[in-house]
């Protein structure tokens, strides 16, 4: 089984409030919270509450937060539980008849369903009812401290055990890309598109590969793939520096063009808007500009603000 060490779990501040034998408002408790189970699979799950029947019991003195419980609360019970998700944490599929409601506290996380996912980042919510899901970190906050050997690791135990995951495959090679290790990286990206066709992050980073190799033929193939998946002015730009260092006026001209017509803000793109004579004697030159790399809309480069990259509320 793959273990996954645990960093130290951020302290949660917990305060509960009760009533004293007079029925006047009072604060019961006020410090850390206590109750903290961790797990193998990268985990540290901290009960705050609890209630094993509805209503709930609101006259207690007992302090519910330190109860053991299952996962899954008793018929009529809940459950009120932070949960910490390590780097590299790789999920585990399950479900409880239960409806969730589900707050991302700090960092991002995916979560996966029978045949489908969606990442959730810091302020979103969900409610999950009793659906089959799990919860998978791929190691955002090493990325982004710029630890890639540390987050290469992350994605490599996802992958271990998950090896078609595009979006782990494409993560990897976003690290390598980081690292220099072009050819590595180009591996990674072909895996990734190999289990999702589709998936504009990695034809994203392959742009962005072939950019820095100086493959004007492959930035024009996946900027052109790219653009079938979403539309944007800057793969249009990138497709029309591509033309220009293949010395293909005409495609560069319309490129640029849709690329202003897009985003009008876009001065590099209205500039190479030129007619075709005054592209060509650019072009003979055969220096052409450059783009620089640059994250994709949907987080190509994983990103997160804390040690812990991922907490939630369940």
């Amino acid at each position: 089984m793959t273990m996954i060490n645990m960093p130290p779990v951020p302290p949660i501040r917990r305060v509960v409030t009760t009533h004293d034998a007079r029925g006047k408002a009072v604060v019961m408790l006020d410090g850390p919270a206590t109750n903290t189970r961790t797990s193998e699979h990268g985990t540290a799950s901290t009960l705050i509450w609890c209630s094993d029947e509805c209503p709930a019991e609101i006259w207690t003195r007992e302090d519910y937060g330190q109860r053991s419980i299952p996962r899954q609360p008793p018929a009529g019970g809940s459950r009120f539980t932070v949960i910490d998700f390590a780097p590299g944490c790789p999920g585990m599929m399950h479900r409880t008849d239960t409806v969730d409601y589900v707050l991302c506290l700090s960092g991002e996380i995916d979560m996966a369903l029978d045949d489908s996912e969606v990442r959730m980042k810091a302020g979103d919510v969900m409610v999950q009812q009793g659906t089959n899901h799990s919860w998978i970190n791929r190691g955002a906050a090493l990325h982004d401290l710029k630890d890639y050997r540390g987050a290469l690791a992350c994605y490599e135990k996802v992958l271990s055990l998950r090896p078609e995951h595009a979006a782990a495959w494409n993560n990897r090679g976003a690290a390598f890309l980081r690292l220099g290790e072009d050819a590595r990286a180009a591996e990674c990206f072909d895996e990734a598109l190999h289990f999702q066709p589709d998936f504009f992050d990695a034809m994203v980073n392959r742009i962005f590969l072939s950019q820095r190799q100086g493959h004007h033929g492959e930035v024009a193939f996946w900027a052109d793939r790219a653009l079938h998946v979403r539309e944007t002015a800057w793969l249009w730009y990138a497709r029309g520096v591509a033309h220009l260092g293949l010395l293909e006026a005409t495609l560069a001209l319309r490129a640029f063009e849709r690329a202003h017509e897009l985003d009008p803000s876009l001065r590099a793109a209205k500039a190479g808007a030129r007619p075709p004579n005054a592209i060509c004697q650019s072009c003979s030159g055969r220096n052409s500009p450059t783009i620089p790399v640059r994250r994709s809309a949907t987080s190509s480069w994983p990103k997160a603000t804390t040690g812990w990259p991922s907490r939630s509320i369940a």
